[in-house]
């Protein structure tokens, strides 16, 4: 259900009238309120966007780089007839810092790198997700 007029919980506990601008800032910034209180749920609501936004792009440029891979290998088997395998690019992105460092993914992805390559059970339950 979609709501009107921004965040139902932040609508909620917004403060009202022409002192209420100083108090948004801090609610959606997580900075402290006159009380001391601080809403972090905003600021962190931020950050979990951005870390799922990471691991999808993390996660589908390996999937892309095994497919092309897998691709290139049943290619190689069925000769001159095989289409033809289409991969995906990625320097522009990672030179203009578009993809995330995939060292904070080294654990997960050594792990999986070995699914489907003949370890899958042992690589599979190295998996802790």
């Amino acid at each position: 259900m979609r709501s009107r007029g921004g965040t139902p919980w932040l609508r909620s506990s917004a403060p009202r009238g022409p002192e209420a601008t100083p108090k948004l800032v801090r609610l959606y910034l997580g900075h402290p309120l006159p009380d001391g209180a601080i809403d972090d749920r905003y600021p962190n609501l931020v950050h979990g966007i951005r870390s799922q936004t990471d691991d999808v792009i993390v996660f589908g440029k390996e999937l892309a780089e095994r497919l092309a891979d897998h691709g290139r290998a049943v290619a190689k088997q069925y000769g001159k007839g095989a289409p033809a395998v289409v991969t995906v690019d990625f320097t522009r992105p990672a030179a203009h810092g578009l993809i995330p460092d995939a060292s904070a993914y080294s654990d997960v992805l050594s792990a999986l790198r070995g699914v489907g390559d003949g370890a899958k059970d042992e690589a599979a339950a190295r998996v802790r997700i």
